[in-house]
């Protein structure tokens, strides 16, 4: 309990007082938002993991993401709540999120600023509004990060991919897909799955080492759609990421 209250606390002060600090510089530099958002979202995603004593494996950074390119959606498995950190940390990438992130205290605020698009998942309309505006929004060198189940499951449970997001790349074709397999030691431990959060948050917190490994895949672009379209892709993409993960 006492590794619980210590990991929990330290990661909020930080993320509060972080977002406070950066949303002032972001504000002074709001000009340069789209370039400088992103980079302080990952030192503070660095952060809240060496808190929660997570260590990343990446056998090697993504080509695409080492030169120039014209926009990149990541999708991915969703385990838990450190996925959001985990990516933003290696990647770079902002996210999709629920409308209420955009009301808690200073990271809402930040969130914004930096380019974080925000979602009112209970209502269809907003979903298709909020895909139209990935197609419209995703500017050259942008990362950003979907988790297509929609939820958070462990391995075994294999959600399946809801297809909407896959539609980005026919919107915008300029745009390019990579799936990411999110693989984490101890999975059924980690994973966040038909409980309140605060249990979920117990077990990882008493760990004494997270180690997840991350899978990227083949890059998907426009030309990979002749013929298939988002609903097969999307199968397609959710074959390749679950199958890479244990368990």
């Amino acid at each position: 309990m006492f590794k619980f209250w210590l990991k929990m606390s330290a990661a909020f002060a930080v993320m509060l007082s972080a977002s406070a600090l950066c949303s002032i510089g972001v504000l002074v530099l709001f000009p340069f938002r789209k370039k400088i958002g992103p980079k302080l979202i990952q030192q503070i995603a660095k952060i809240v993991l060496w808190i929660f004593r997570t260590r990343v494996y990446l056998n090697h950074l993504p080509d695409i993401l080492k030169t120039n390119h014209s926009g990149v959606l990541i999708v991915s498995n969703h385990c838990c709540s450190l996925d959001i950190p985990v990516l933003a940390a290696t990647f770079g990438s902002l996210f999709v999120s629920k409308i209420s992130v955009l009301y808690w205290p200073f990271i809402g605020t930040f969130a914004w600023l930096s380019g974080v698009m925000f979602l009112q998942r209970d209502k269809m309309g907003e979903r298709l509004s909020t895909i139209r505006h990935l197609a419209r929004h995703i500017e050259p060198g942008m990362v950003i990060g979907v988790f297509p189940q929609g939820t958070t499951a462990s391995n075994k449970t294999r959600l399946p991919f809801f297809s909407g997001v896959f539609k980005v790349i026919e919107l915008n074709p300029d745009i390019s897909l990579l799936p990411i397999s999110l693989d984490y030691e101890n999975n059924e431990q980690i994973a966040w799955e038909n409980e309140p959060l605060h249990e979920n948050a117990k077990r990882i917190c008493a760990l004494n080492r997270i180690n997840v490994r991350i899978v990227p895949h083949p890059v998907l672009t426009i030309q990979d759609y002749t013929g298939k379209g988002a609903r097969t892709i999307s199968k397609m993409v959710e074959q390749t990421v679950l199958s890479s993960l244990s368990g």
